[in-house]
């Protein structure tokens, strides 16, 4: 077959496959079209899932008779001029979309440009020849599509279900709506409104509105604000707490010039963020808004511009991390409230599973000093949850029958028995506390210790579940970091230097970082063109896997290329030795001992969240512990 220049109609054809492969993709560049077009007004209507019926319509500037017979031209453009691809300030500038949408479905354009009286509607089927006729309508823009695919059939056979289209239009819908907080955003499916998001005249930063609207409220209240500039970079947004994290990476978010992409780098740094602080196998939760220079990125990588390219990597990944580690590391001490609740479930009525009688009779017909005698055993039983508050004065009830009365026989007795068990533990704390604001103290007052592993303590408006060893691990981390801090680590000269074999990729790579890697404390050098020998080890590190310490390290710098995280690599083994050095589970503590650590807890930074990114605490609210026993 001889080589011949193809129609018109067919290079748009191929050109829908790049850019129109589902529904999705058309509301997608229309809806882009609208926002160059500077609407504030946008809906969004389709008709099972987008295969019968597409509708967009806006208050933009709208176009032109001239303009809308340019509109289907291949490569007709208002939004780039000549050369000028390095500096990209829409989310549309090929002049495909329009062209490659009418060459496989049926188009109708109505549009009234904003300096004009006149009104223009435009009709082409499949490509053919277009048609234009006056029309009345308000200013903007409004494309409908019917039939998509229709000279395509093939391509239909490829769509996803109904549910599963309508699905990922909602997706695209909230993820537009995250970007441009100054338009209002609606979504109607089979003429049911899906999503109707006001415009918010304030930016992201200043009200969370649109984010609770598209994310909900657990996320905001779950989350905190982060926000960086440097020179013509601005990284700025919402991240999860480390304990409200997913086991997915779907409700991860990001914006490079308010455009959503999918982009690795930005990914691969927002969970360095949490390294450490989260379990290895799940995701932050996270909407970060990237505001860069156009021409420090490249936006023109592919059709859909969903993947982007920058100029300096490390330099974004490097902003990205410092942002969001900085704030959480800075942020008030806050849990994920979700635990609670969650907590707040498994508490339920129960029936009592022995005849009530026995406890309250305590054998009514002995003696008063066998009560005694069994009381005492009753008490001492429960000595490490037993406190000077439990036993309260019960002169003002009724008495109403002989049980009852012998209780209240007993009340002094009770009361003498836990002060004296306590006694110089509550003046002291009474002492500690006096004259002192509740706010001041976050994890407010330990009362006792279950299961010699868990602290309660107790504030006006909540109760508060410690893990003790959770809790001395991350204290005991941090405290080495800070020890370490500022200067380069103390080596360990091995005796008899370790051989690590890794692959000829790893290993020049690993070799290229071989001076940085001494101010951690490790000297290698090379061994051939697949091994490296290791001559000396951080001294803290002496005792450990070597072999599988320096594989983990080529591996980050391979993923990362970026020996700042090798710090963070390096902290897992922190981690590990602060776990061993920290207060066990099974060790009692008095009630000095708990506050201690309550008091270390609050003024240390990422304290939340043990080092394998466990919750350390809980907080239960008093108005859900009132839910548990129905008193709202």
């Amino acid at each position: 077959m001889s080589i011949r220049v193809l129609s018109t109609n067919t290079i748009n054809k191929i050109a829908a496959g790049e850019v129109i492969d589902r529904p999705l993709s058309v509301i997608k560049e229309l809806t882009e079209n609208s926002i160059d077009a500077g609407a504030t007004e946008i809906v969004i209507e389709i008709s099972r899932g987008g295969r019968n019926f597409i509708s967009v319509t806006d208050n933009g500037r709208g176009m032109s008779k001239n303009e809308l017979n340019l509109a289907l031209e291949r490569h007709a453009t208002s939004k780039l001029m000549e050369e000028d691809i390095t500096n990209i300030q829409f989310l549309g500038f090929r002049g495909e979309a329009l062209p490659s949408i009418a060459s496989v479905s049926k188009v109708n354009i109505k549009s009234r440009a904003a300096d004009s009286e006149d009104a223009w509607e435009l009709q082409i089927c499949g490509g053919g020849e277009s048609e234009i006729k006056p029309v009345s309508c308000n200013i903007g823009t409004t494309i409908q599509i019917t039939d998509l695919f229709f000279t395509t059939p093939t391509r239909l056979k490829f769509l996803k279900s109904e549910a599963s289209e309508t699905s990922a239009s909602i997706e695209l819908v909230n993820k537009l709506a995250l970007s441009r907080e100054n338009i209002s955003f609606k979504l109607v499916s089979n003429d049911k409104v899906i999503i109707d998001t006001p415009l918010q005249e304030k930016s992201i930063l200043e009200s969370s509105k649109r984010i609770e609207d598209i994310l909900g409220k657990k996320f905001v209240e779950n989350s905190i604000k982060f926000n960086f500039e440097e020179d013509d970079i601005k990284v700025y947004g919402y991240a999860s707490i480390p304990t409200f994290n997913a086991a997915t990476s779907l409700n991860q978010h990001f914006f490079i010039n308010k455009r959503f992409v999918k982009d690795k780098v930005l990914s691969v740094a927002a969970r360095a963020a949490y390294r450490n602080l989260i379990p290895h196998n799940r995701f932050p939760q996270i909407v970060l808004y990237l505001d860069i220079n156009p021409k420090l990125v490249d936006v023109n990588v592919h059709p859909t511009k969903a993947e982007v390219r920058f100029r300096d990597e490390q330099r974004i990944k490097g902003i990205i991390i410092n942002a969001i580690r900085t704030a959480i590391t800075n942020s008030e001490l806050k849990n994920n409230n979700e635990l609670a609740k969650e907590a707040v479930r498994f508490f339920k009525p129960q029936e009592l599973s022995y005849p009530q009688n026995k406890v309250l009779n305590l054998d009514h017909e002995k003696s008063s000093s066998e009560k005694r005698d069994r009381l005492d055993d009753l008490l001492k039983s429960h000595k490490s949850i037993i406190n000077n508050d439990i036993i309260k004065d019960f002169s003002n009830i009724d008495s109403r029958d002989q049980e009852i009365n012998d209780i209240k026989d007993n009340k002094e007795y009770l009361s003498n028995f836990v002060k004296s068990e306590l006694k110089e533990q509550k003046e002291q704390n009474e002492e500690n506390i006096e004259n002192i604001g509740d706010d001041e103290f976050p994890l407010g007052f330990a009362k006792c210790q279950i299961d010699k592993t868990y602290i309660i303590a107790e504030k006006s408006d909540s109760l508060i579940l410690v893990d003790q060893h959770a809790a001395h691990e991350r204290l005991t981390l941090e405290k080495i970091k800070l020890q370490l801090k500022g200067g380069a680590l103390e080596g360990q000269i091995l005796l008899v230097p370790e051989v690590v074999n890794l692959d000829k990729v790893l290993t020049e790579q690993i070799m290229q970082k071989k001076e940085n890697l001494q101010k951690f404390g490790l000297v290698i050098e090379r061994n051939g063109i697949s091994q490296v020998t290791v001559r000396q080890v951080p001294v803290i590190m002496q005792n450990l896997d070597i072999p599988g310490f320096v594989k983990n390290i080529a591996e980050s710098i391979h993923l990362f290329d970026d020996i700042s995280l090798i710090n963070e690599k390096i902290e897992e083994i922190w981690g590990n030795i602060a776990c061993h050095y920290s207060i066990r589970a099974g060790r009692v503590l008095n009630i000095e001992e708990m506050n201690q650590l309550l008091r270390e807890i609050e003024k240390t930074p990422l304290s939340e969240q043990c080092n394998h990114g466990r919750p350390t605490f809980v907080k239960l609210e008093l108005k859900d512990i009132r839910k548990i026993f129905e008193r709202l």
